[in-house]
C-alpha cells in the first residue's frame, strides 16, 4: 500500500508543527510548502525578535471568533504545560513572565526557528521553499498547482498559510481564495493588533507622547470595550499596546471612536484639586511652567495651543472654568477613528475562513481531507502569545485527526 501523501501550505507555527507531528508516522510522506526563502519568517519578528511563543494563562476569554465551541475544543487539545513539555522534547526551553507571556530561554526567535529546522529534518518531510500554491482542486485526490504551473497530487491538504497581515513577510489572501473555491465563506477581514489612523487636533505637538491610559472604544456611540495600557501618539494617529489590543473589538463597518483617560490611576477630582492648589500657592508663577510639574511637555504645548492661552499668563490669570476644560480634556480625550494603520503594519487579521463551516477536528465540512489551521481561520487572539499558541493547538488537533 503506498504511503499517504500530505501537503501542508505555509511554514508558520501551525504548518511547521503539523509536519513535525505527522512525521511520527513513517507511512506518511509530508510536503511543506513555503512561499518565502526560509521557514518561520513571522516567528522571527514576533515579540520584537524574542518570540512570544505562548502564554501561561491560555483561556478562551483571550480569543474571538464566530464559533466559540470550536475555539474551546482546539484550546482543550493543547494546554500551556503540554506545549511547554513538547517543545522541550524538541530541545526548546521556555520561560514565563508574571503576565504569562512566554519566550525561549535564549530570548531569541532565531533559536526557535533553528530548533524547528532541526525537527523538520526527517526522511519523510520534504520542505519546498519559494513556492506559492495558487490553486487546489479535488477529484479522487487533491491536485495542487504552484506559481510555476507545477502540479502535485496529495491525499490530504492542510491550509496553514495565514492571513493578509504583514504582506512584507508574504501575508496575502491566497488561503481565503482557495477556501472559497471549495465553497467556504470568508468572514470580513480587517487589520488587528495595529495602530489607528485619526485626524487628531494638534497631533504634531503630541507625536511621540506615550502614557498609560484607560481607553474606551465606542462603536456607533455605544461603549464596546474598555482597556488600560500604553497609548502612543504618532504622526498618523495612535499606537501602543493599549490601542493594539482594543482594535480587535473595532467594527469598521460602523463609526468608531475612543475616549481616553490619560490619568486612570488618579481620580478626576483629585487631579483638579492638585492643579488648583498649585495655582493658589504660586499666583504669580507662569501657568505654563506650573503645569510642567504634573504634565508632559507635549501635553502642555497642546493645551496652550488648544485653549489659546498666552504663554506669558500667570496662574492668577487662569479662571476656574478653563481648569475644568483642561481636566475634561485629559480625562475624556476623544479620538474619532478614520481607519486602522493597515495590514502592512498589523500583527494579525480579524476575520477569515468561517469556522462554523469546519468540524471540531478543523476538517472542512465542504471537502473531506482538507484542513484549516492557525490564522487563516476567523479566530484571533489577544497580544501576548495567544495567536501562536492557537496555531500550535491547531496543528495538534489536525495531526491527531489524520494520524
Amino acid at each position: 500500500m503506498p504511503n499517504k501523501k500530505i501537503a501542508i501550505i505555509g511554514a508558520g507555527p501551525c504548518g511547521i508543527m503539523s509536519a513535525i507531528l505527522l512525521s511520527k508516522n513513517p507511512n506518511f510522506d509530508i510536503t511543506l510548502f513555503e512561499q518565502n526563502d526560509k521557514i518561520g519568517k513571522k516567528i522571527l519578528i514576533s515579540g520584537n525578535g524574542k518570540c512570544n511563543i505562548t502564554n501561561k494563562y491560555i483561556s478562551i476569554d483571550n480569543y474571538q471568533g464566530s464559533n466559540q465551541n470550536l475555539i474551546k475544543n482546539v484550546l482543550n487539545k493543547l494546554s500551556f504545560q503540554e506545549l511547554k513539555s513538547h517543545l522541550e522534547t524538541l530541545g526548546l526551553y521556555i520561560h514565563s513572565k508574571e503576565n504569562g507571556q512566554s519566550y525561549p530561554l535564549s530570548d531569541s526567535s532565531a533559536s526557535v526557528v533553528n530548533v524547528f529546522m532541526n525537527a523538520l529534518n526527517k526522511p519523510n518531510i520534504k520542505t519546498i521553499l519559494e513556492t506559492k500554491i495558487t490553486n487546489i482542486k479535488k477529484n479522487k485526490t487533491y491536485e495542487l498547482k504552484d506559481d510555476n504551473n507545477k502540479k502535485y497530487t496529495f491525499d490530504n491538504v492542510i491550509l496553514a498559510n495565514g492571513s493578509n497581515a504583514y504582506p512584507v513577510l508574504g501575508g496575502n489572501s491566497s488561503g481565503y481564495e482557495i477556501a472559497k473555491s471549495f465553497g467556504h465563506t470568508i468572514k470580513n477581514t480587517m487589520p488587528s493588533l495595529v495602530g489607528i489612523e485619526a485626524n487628531i487636533e494638534y497631533l504634531k505637538l503630541l507625536s511621540g507622547f506615550k502614557q498609560k491610559s484607560e481607553i474606551k472604544l465606542f462603536v456607533n456611540n455605544k461603549l464596546s470595550k474598555t482597556m488600560t495600557a500604553d497609548v502612543l501618539f504618532t504622526n498618523y494617529g495612535l499606537s501602543g499596546f493599549g490601542v493594539f489590543d482594543i482594535t480587535q473589538y473595532m467594527d469598521l463597518k460602523h463609526k468608531n471612536h475612543f475616549e481616553i483617560n490619560l490619568f486612570p490611576e488618579i481620580k478626576k477630582e483629585e487631579f483638579k484639586s492638585m492643579i488648583s492648589n498649585i495655582i493658589v500657592i504660586n499666583k504669580d508663577a507662569s501657568f505654563e511652567l506650573t503645569l510642567s510639574g504634573v504634565l508632559h511637555k507635549k501635553l502642555i504645548k497642546m493645551i496652550i495651543k488648544k485653549f489659546n492661552i498666552n504663554s506669558e499668563s500667570k496662574n492668577k490669570d487662569i479662571k476656574e472654568y478653563l481648569i475644568d476644560k483642561i481636566i475634561d480634556l485629559l480625562y475624556r480625550f476623544r479620538v474619532d477613528i478614520d481607519n486602522t494603520h493597515g495590514f502592512k503594519h498589523s500583527e494579525v487579521s480579524n476575520g477569515g475562513i468561517n469556522s462554523n463551516e469546519i468540524s471540531n477536528t478543523l476538517e472542512s465540512l465542504k471537502s473531506k481531507g482538507l484542513y484549516f489551521g492557525g490564522e487563516v481561520l476567523d479566530v484571533v487572539g489577544q497580544r501576548g502569545g495567544y495567536n501562536i499558541h492557537f496555531a500550535f493547538a491547531s496543528a495538534f488537533i489536525i495531526s491527531a485527526s489524520i494520524l
